[in-house]
């Protein structure tokens, strides 16, 4: 998302402002102060459109040639327009090109990019690669647009494939919830500027929303209104005043339209704390204030445990009810 305007306008900068001759056919208008020799200049104003009819507009403070067609701008800011309409401003202390193609650039120094639809990117570092179409930087990056924040020590972004990759010390915030971990990776929607696809935090993966938090050794994935989190995954969840907490191997929750957790569907090794039992399964469903397990579940509390094929939690109440049960006293003694 926010990436991707970084890439387009860099890209009128490789393909305009650099190659300044070539680009004359689309220059409508060039201010140009000429200081000291003929390989540097100051004071590069000018306006054009690329090929699809946007406008551009780019000053530099100076700029001047470090190696044969290789520029550097310094103080350089970029302002464009989307075919959306949308418009934006990119700027950085010092633009470098590290290729003679121009293929490889380097941005350095307050990198800083705004739209007027509310984009905000800040970062220190960001090199691009045009032939691969990857972006990448690893001195800290900072993002925000409409429901989503991140940010990370690294990452990557494939244009090609629309992946933006954060990586070490990641938080992200989708809408009020809170996401942290070793690595997240946000896959956008087709419209870039909307909401993303899917976005999956991986190792040791934590989600903070107002009513729960959901942890996870491996991974938490959050598509659409669905979340879905795997290994050693804890879910401390409070509903109508009462606290639960949840584990299991893999676990499945749905969202409703305020964010917070409706349905939750928990697979492998299953066990339910509430404030006067332990429930154990394999599987268990939440369903509004129902909770059902099924499979080896063993109800545990200060009177003993009981067994069944299958367990009923009304949350509302707290109370528990099994099915084809048999019961075992201080596991000696078995109850009816």
């Amino acid at each position: 998302m926010s990436v991707f305007f970084v890439l387009v306008a860099l890209g009128v900068i490789v393909a305009l402002a650099v190659p300044v001759i070539s680009a004359k056919k689309l220059i409508s208008s060039i201010n140009i102060n000429f200081k000291g020799k003929n390989s540097a200049f100051s004071g590069l104003t000018f306006k054009t459109k690329d090929d699809k009819g946007r406008e551009i507009a780019l000053s530099s403070d100076r700029v001047l040639e470090s190696k044969k067609d290789n520029f550097i701008f310094e103080n350089m800011t970029l302002t464009f327009s989307m075919s959306n309409g949308e418009n934006g401003a990119v700027s950085a202390d010092t633009t470098k090109a590290l290729r003679a193609d121009q293929t490889l650039c380097e941005f350095i120094g307050n990198v800083r990019l705004k739209t007027d639809a509310g984009l905000l990117i800040e970062t220190e570092k960001s090199l691009v690669d045009f032939t691969g179409k990857i972006a990448s930087g690893d001195a800290g990056i900072m993002i925000s647009r409409k429901d989503i924040k991140a940010s990370s020590q690294k990452y990557i972004f494939d244009i090609n494939k629309n992946i933006l990759t954060l990586i070490g010390a990641v938080k992200g915030f989708l809408r009020t919830d809170e996401v942290t971990s070793d690595k997240m990776v946000i896959h956008f929607a087709e419209e870039y500027g909307k909401s993303a696809k899917s976005m999956e935090a991986i190792g040791n993966a934590v989600y903070v929303a107002v009513n729960y938090r959901l942890q996870a050794r491996k991974n938490i994935l959050h598509v659409g209104n669905n979340v879905e989190a795997h290994e050693q995954v804890v879910l401390l969840y409070k509903r109508n005043d009462r606290r639960y907490d949840v584990r299991s191997d893999h676990m499945y929750a749905f969202l409703d339209e305020r964010g917070t957790i409706d349905d939750i569907e928990a697979v492998g090794s299953l066990v339910i704390k509430t404030k006067d039992a332990t429930i154990r399964a394999n599987k268990g469903v939440f369903k509004g204030d129902i909770v059902t397990v099924r499979d080896n579940v063993v109800v545990s509390s200060s009177q003993g445990d009981v067994l069944g094929n299958a367990a009923v939690l009304d949350v509302r109440s707290g109370d528990i009810s099994i099915n084809n049960s048999s019961g075992i006293i201080d596991d000696k003694k078995r109850v009816p």
